[in-house]
């Protein structure tokens, strides 16, 4: 409503209808509507000014108080609203001004007084020393307030001090507020504590808790407890948190012993109050809770400790936890099975998870969360969201993005001879979940779903194939699969995981795009992994029957060679037991530079023509045997195998050179001769330790080899580089030798993939020289053929 229409109005008084028209309106129209308000003759009433002040507020204080500096001589009483607006506008020392003014027929109130002092701690003072100079009255409501914002301590107790020789008596608001000012000054706290005591006032639990906040150390705060036992004062979760300084965790047992030296009891809900505000300090609760002198926990004592033990990583102890449940309370509460489920998802212990899961237990949707995320293995994870289906859970999105359940269904496609039932199982859930969860599963899934064969797409019900053709889209499977195959061979040479990728692509294309299927095939990616996985398949030699002749054998080692009358060529096997691990029998071949330390043959470190990656590398060599210098050009090739444990590794000089690649030129002194090796490493397995190398080499010399060459090669030559590889091993394992600190480095990562190789063989029967495991190790789902 406008102000003319207020004027104009005869249905409302003038003044009501003026008072309306204010409300909302800004500084410059309420001055305007008041000044024609008072032409019109309008009697203002207190209402009517306080809108105009509140309207005129922060922003126009001194019109705020021009305003009301006018009110003493109105015939209405002062108005207490427009004088609290004043109050707030202005300077404390216009403020005074104001109060000293109306100090005569106006009553103060409290939310006056208050708005005045909320500017800071010194014009607070000063604008309460200046109402005792103008014989305003000033009661302990008053001084309370102008403590409240003080920060110095030494002013606050002097303030305190003034008050009391004033007569004044203080109550507890007032002593509370200094003692919240003295802050760390834990000493004026104390003493401002035992002034209390003489003025017949009783500190309560606020003014305790302000003095144990800035308390020295758990002793004072042992004698301060003890004072409030004495004072009949309840001991609340935040006294005892500011007794015990927030962060040190010593300092609940230092204190909880001090109570019960003193005499004071540390009953259970001392306990329970000691892990509640301490729980983030895990040894400290830990402590606690094995002392003899704290008898039985309760749910609330159990929910706190397990909460820090999930802090702490200790799932063995959230577990110990669980299973032994108070003699009042038989089962754990869902607090303290979600501590220990968390304790077990940061410990990555997966196994435990389930159990606990299965096991029983108060279990809520968060806790059942947890259980998923600790699930580190995708079988796991497929048999968690099948339970769900027969518990009162539903897999929310959390839940399916921690299971990795897109690495689920990938490894599951990638199975030939898939367990349907579990398939069908994921496929169930999926077809369950919301857009949201189904979102969270990322691009992975449908990846694998393009790739997935239609053979085993069959063995799923028809839900699972109406959810998968919600998601496939066959048109990219072709540039998807030559995309992701060319990432795994440019990052690293990935023999196995971009054939497989390949495979189930052609799989899918060849049933019902066959254009796209030859296409693919005739891609330089496809030729290029193709000629990867003939040269594994390749090493099935190492371990086929052959009509090599053996030279000589011993326990640990045999040798064996081949060679045609008058033949420029020869091929040699070696089989050896090394009493080392992978990763040490590794490492001197994989530090190609420092091959002269344990092989004296070479007469220079190995030289990289290319940057070398960890699997793949193209080398060149330079040996010195029988006073012949001898050079050799090869590409390296390394494929490792989780599923039996082994490791591939071919050096064949016979490679393809593409772009900018240049062959270096053989020096004239010395003689260039094509390799074609292929070494088996094979972790002994089982409970065993050590590594079985079965190596098959074929040497193309370009002269016919005499028979006194190849007797030397089996009888000096290769026992003493079968020496010196046996040495190499044993020297990586020395902390002090440069092979170990690389090992520690590890900065490809390859000793860390050689270790879960190592893992995978410890599931299998051992192996030694004289048993060897067949070709079938070779043997893998998807495979391509040329």
């Amino acid at each position: 409503m406008r102000w003319e229409e207020a004027l104009s109005n005869q249905a409302l008084p003038p003044v009501v209808s003026l008072t309306l028209a204010l409300r909302g309106a800004s500084w410059r129209r309420a001055l305007q509507c008041l000044r024609l308000g008072r032409l019109a003759r309008i009697r203002a009433d207190t209402v009517l000014l306080g809108a105009c002040a509140a309207a005129c507020g922060k922003v126009r204080w001194q019109a705020t108080l021009d305003l009301v500096a006018g009110l003493p001589s109105h015939p209405l009483a002062s108005s207490g609203v427009a004088l609290n607006v004043a109050a707030q506008a202005s300077p404390w020392q216009r403020a005074r001004q104001l109060l000293g003014a109306f100090g005569s027929h106006l009553r103060l109130d409290e939310v006056s007084i208050s708005a005045s002092l909320r500017s800071g701690w010194a014009d607070a003072c000063r604008l309460l020393q200046g109402c005792r100079q103008s014989a305003l009255e000033t009661n302990v409501v008053l001084c309370s307030l102008a403590l409240d914002p003080l920060g110095p301590w030494l002013l606050a107790s002097a303030l305190l001090r003034g008050w009391q020789s004033s007569g004044l008596r203080l109550d507890l608001v007032a002593y509370g507020g200094a003692i919240s000012a003295v802050g760390a000054a834990w000493k004026e706290a104390w003493a401002l504590l035992h002034l209390l005591r003489p003025r017949t006032l009783a500190p309560n639990a606020i003014c305790t808790t302000a003095a144990l906040s800035g308390a020295g150390g758990w002793p004072w705060a042992a004698e301060m407890l003890q004072a409030m036992g004495r004072w009949s004062l309840r001991l609340d979760p935040a006294a005892f948190a500011a007794a015990g300084g927030g962060s040190t965790w010593a300092a609940p047992l230092g204190l909880l012993t001090e109570l019960g030296q003193r005499s004071l009891a540390s009953s259970l809900a001392n306990v329970n109050l000691a892990l509640t505000s301490f729980r983030t300090a895990w040894p400290s609760c830990l402590a606690l809770a094995q002392s003899r002198q704290l008898g039985e926990l309760d749910e609330v004592s159990r929910g706190a400790l397990a909460a820090a033990l999930a802090t702490g990583y200790d799932w063995v102890k959230a577990l110990w936890l669980l299973r032994s449940p108070p003699r009042s309370s038989p089962s754990a509460t869902e607090a303290t099975t979600n501590a220990a489920l968390s304790a077990l998802a940061r410990a990555q212990r997966w196994r435990r998870a389930v159990q606990v899961l299965a096991g029983g237990h108060a279990l809520d949707g968060v806790g059942f969360d947890m259980g998923v995320a600790a699930c580190q293995n995708w079988l796991q994870s497929l048999q968690l969201l099948d339970w769900t289906g027969l518990s009162r859970f539903a897999p929310c999105t959390e839940a399916l993005s921690s299971a990795q359940l897109g690495r689920a269904l990938r490894l599951a496609l990638e199975l030939p001879h898939a367990d349907a039932a579990a398939l069908e199982r994921l496929a169930q859930v999926l077809a369950r979940a919301d857009a949201a969860s189904l979102r969270a599963l990322g691009t992975n899934m449908c990846a694998a779903l393009r790739s997935g064969s239609d053979v085993q797409m069959t063995r799923c019900s028809n839900t699972a194939a109406v959810f998968t053709d919600r998601l496939v889209n066959l048109s990219s499977v072709e540039k998807d699969a030559e995309l992701q195959a060319r990432k795994l061979t440019e990052d690293d040479v990935l023999v196995l995981e971009a054939e497989a990728v390949l495979a189930k692509a052609l799989k899918r294309l060849e049933s019902g795009q066959p254009a796209q299927a030859k296409e693919l095939r005739e891609s330089e990616v496809f030729q290029d992994v193709l000629r990867y996985t003939e040269l594994f398949d390749s090493a099935r030699a190492t371990l086929q029957p052959t009509r090599f002749k053996k030279v000589w054998s011993r326990p640990d080692a045999e040798f064996y060679v081949r060679s045609a009358p008058g033949a420029s060529w020869f091929e040699y096997k070696i089989v050896a037991q090394i009493e080392q691990s992978l990763v040490n029998c590794m490492a001197p071949l994989h530090e190609r530079e420092l091959i002269l330390k344990y092989q004296p043959v070479f007469v220079e470190p190995h030289r990289d023509l290319l940057p070398p990656r960890p699997h793949h590398a193209l080398v060149r060599t330079l040996a010195r045997i029988m006073g012949f210098y001898i050079e050799t050009v090869f590409e390296l090739l390394r494929i490792s195998n989780r599923d039996f444990g082994f490791l591939v590794e071919i050096a064949k000089s016979d490679f393809p050179v593409k772009g900018e690649l240049k062959l270096p030129r053989r020096p004239f002194w010395s003689k260039r001769i094509e390799v074609d090796t292929k070494n088996l490493w094979l972790p002994r397995g089982g409970n065993e330790t050590g590594t079985i190398v079965v190596s098959v080499s074929r040497v193309q010399v370009g002269v016919p080899i005499p028979s006194s060459a190849l007797r030397f090669l089996g009888n000096s030559f290769v026992k003493s580089i079968l020496g010196n590889i046996k040495r190499g091993c044993a020297l990586s394992s020395d902390e002090s030798s440069p092979w170990n600190k690389r090992i520690k480095r590890d900065a490809d990562g390859f000793y860390r993939e050689l270790a879960t190789v190592e893992d995978a063989a410890k599931n299998r029967r051992s192996l030694s020289v004289s048993e060897l495991p067949g070709e079938d190790i070779f043997d893998r789902p998807w495979r391509l053929t040329s």
